[in-house]
């Protein structure tokens, strides 16, 4: 039986839906395709637990999972974790919609990144140092990077196009970018772009940068 996870954990992919296939998959082997870039931690959660439980033969393919939805991927206790030959993950910590967290929020927010990273260092087999520095980085990982590191068992032929792995890759990156300062954001453009075509395409930004420095 195939299940998909396609979409925004929390929106598109709900614990009830998957708990219903789950269900109705009886315990036989089944395959969860991913091509999604994350949502709600806490439903995520609920999504790897329901996963976990689960008796029969489970695998996970990979052609996109970034943020909680490479949690539920590669922390549910999936028989085998396969990346499509083109895929991509990312890990991150978790952020805050809220321009200004509180402090009860911050320590919520560092409590699920501990939760998340020693996931990810269980899977990985990885200091947990090491995940932290990766998830506080925003790293994108391709489908060696996943395999070098022990997220990914092996490589599938077929998956997504690279074309839309690249596409939702930056649609993350601009969706984070929202609750970030003027210099996070300059960074993450020269990041991804360099600075000339970073200065193009947000040309306003270098003034706001100078601007919050003063």
């Amino acid at each position: 039986m195939n299940i998909d996870f396609v979409g925004e954990i929390g929106e598109s992919i709900t614990v009830e839906s998957i708990r219903s296939q789950l269900a109705a998959a009886r315990g036989q082997a089944i395959t969860c395709r991913f091509f999604s870039d994350g949502g709600s931690v806490f439903e995520g959660f609920a999504i790897s637990n329901a996963l976990r439980e689960y008796p029969g033969h489970k695998v996970a393919v990979v052609d996109c999972a970034f943020s909680i939805a490479s949690y539920i991927a590669f922390c549910s206790g999936f028989n085998q974790v396969r990346m499509s030959s083109n895929g991509w993950a990312m890990v991150h910590s978790p952020y805050s919609e809220n321009d200004e967290s509180s402090p009860t929020e911050q320590r919520l927010l560092g409590s699920l990144t501990t939760q998340l990273a020693e996931g990810y260092s269980l899977r990985a087999k990885k200091p947990l140092a090491t995940i932290q520095k990766m998830m506080a980085e925003e790293t994108f990982l391709s489908v060696s990077d996943c395999v070098r590191l022990g997220f990914a068992d092996s490589v599938t032929a077929t998956g997504q196009t690279l074309a839309i792995a690249a596409r939702l890759k930056d649609k993350i990156q601009a969706k984070m970018m929202i609750v970030r300062s003027a210099l996070q954001q300059w960074k993450a453009l020269v990041k991804i772009h360099g600075s000339s075509k970073a200065n193009i395409i947000n040309p306003t930004l270098r003034l706001r940068v100078i601007k919050e420095a003063n």
